[in-house]
């Protein structure tokens, strides 16, 4: 297999990787067809379960939310719009993710074993409960494929080592209640970008672990808040307690007639 070049990049596709290691003030990366690549910096990139964080050899330390979520792609009768909605039960929320045109995601959170029996029924069934279980906003629609995976938080031990710098879900999980997961990883490619940037303008080695570390330092606090902002909001909703439940609805409504911190929150959610 050969790499096709882009615009300055280099493609090996199909492969996976196979083992990788330090060597010579880098790190030496063997593909599953033979080819071994050298590399001055490698960027984990490769999601919640990274083999790039595996093989470096930094740890993970998290836990399950005892739940698991249910994508479930379908098409509606209507044009999906540009609005996402969540729908809050007891048992967990239900929210509706526009694609394009009529296409949209439908995502049901519930209990393990829950998920799982969803998860094995025929489309047609499947469409049954989704209509029983979903506001009626929803409307009539065609579902066509659909897969569950559990809820876990992740956070990786460190973000960097010499040459070496995860990004992403190979750095941090966090629960997808308000989609945040992926906002956090365009925050991360952002603050690594600048980075190397400014340590190659003043003639720095980029790669060091004493440069990589700044990008550490930039995105752990940041992602660890989005973490706990998450978690309070996810067991704020998970639980149907009277009084919490008052006061969680009394906080929305503060929320949602607060313009400046509405505007703010917004702000921040988007990285901006």
């Amino acid at each position: 297999m050969g790499g096709d070049a882009v615009a300055g990049v280099t493609c090996y596709c199909p492969a996976t990787l196979e083992n990788l290691q330090p060597e010579n003030g880098g790190w030496r990366i063997d593909l599953n067809d033979g080819v071994a690549l050298h590399a001055r910096l490698v960027v984990g990139a490769d999601g919640a379960n990274s083999q790039v964080r595996q093989m470096a050899g930094i740890g993970i330390h998290g836990w399950s939310y005892a739940q698991s979520c249910l994508l479930i792609s379908v098409t509606c009768e209507h044009p999906a719009g540009d609005a996402t909605w969540q729908h809050f039960t007891p048992q967990g929320p239900r929210a509706f993710l526009p694609l394009y045109g009529n296409r949209a995601s439908l995502v049901w959170y519930d209990a393990p074993a829950r998920v799982r029996q969803l998860q094995a029924m025929p489309m047609a069934q499947l469409e049954k409960e989704i209509a029983s279980h979903f506001p009626a906003r929803l409307g009539r629609f065609k579902a066509h494929v659909a897969g569950g995976f559990p809820l876990v938080r992740r956070h990786a031990s460190r973000y960097v080592l010499p040459g070496l710098a995860l990004v992403g879900d190979a750095a941090h999980t966090i629960n997808p209640l308000a989609g945040q997961g992926v906002n956090l990883g365009y925050r991360d490619i952002d603050a690594l970008i600048n980075v190397l940037v400014s340590a190659r303008g003043a003639a720095e080695d980029w790669a060091s672990e004493r440069v990589l570390q700044r990008y550490h330092r930039q995105r752990r606090k940041d992602n660890m808040l989005m973490q706990g902002g998450m978690d309070l909001f996810y067991f704020a909703f998970s639980n149907q307690l009277a009084p919490l439940r008052f006061a969680r609805n009394l906080g929305l409504i503060a929320a949602e007639h607060s313009g400046v911190l509405k505007r703010q929150l917004l702000r921040y959610a988007l990285g901006l």
